[in-house]
């Protein structure tokens, strides 16, 4: 099962947008989906949950 790529710092979901990049849905910002990868594993590594709180 493929899990959904979600951006690293506002937690929106990132959309195929060409080639190798990805465009987040919430912020539209594109990057790298290697570099997105990365960082959801370095910060999962480093206990950040995968989605915010919301208070």
């Amino acid at each position: 099962m493929e899990e959904e790529l979600l951006r690293p710092l506002c937690s929106g979901s990132m959309a195929s947008y060409e080639g190798r990049l990805m465009k987040c849905e919430e912020c539209n910002i594109i990057l790298d989906r290697d570099v997105v990868a990365v960082l959801n594993l370095q910060m999962r590594g480093e206990g950040f949950p995968k989605e915010p709180s919301m208070k």
